[in-house]
């Protein structure tokens, strides 16, 4: 019951966070595979 008490500027800024973390992470990931197709295409080219 505590944690839903708190204020809500915090509650934003850890959701906020929470969203730009997500958001990298899943960028990363998405950039990750694409790299991982690129490199195997090129490996296979070469």
């Amino acid at each position: 019951m505590i944690l839903i008490q708190i204020k809500n500027k915090t509650d934003l800024d850890f959701l906020a966070t929470n969203c730009f973390n997500f958001f990298i992470l899943s960028t990363f990931v998405v950039f990750k595979q694409y790299w991982n197709k690129i490199y195997y295409k090129s490996k296979i080219y070469l």
